[in-house]
């Protein structure tokens, strides 16, 4: 089992706001791992995810 990620090193790794994270994971939107009331990541996820959010650019072709 790989290690879980606390929510500061999910922030580290996301570069995103700790509040932001414990909001994205109590409305279900970035996969996590709850124990008791503590909230964890797993690194292969948080990847995965970010991956999923990724916007792909426009072909120069269709914006002509």
């Amino acid at each position: 089992m790989e290690p879980l990620l606390t929510i500061q090193e999910a922030a580290d790794l996301t570069r995103l706001k700790v509040k932001t994270l414990y909001t994205y994971a109590e409305k279900e939107i970035i996969p996590h791992v709850r124990l008791g009331r503590r909230i964890f990541f797993r690194e292969k996820q948080i990847d995965e995810w970010v991956t999923q959010c990724s916007v792909n650019p426009i072909q120069q072709e269709l914006i002509k």
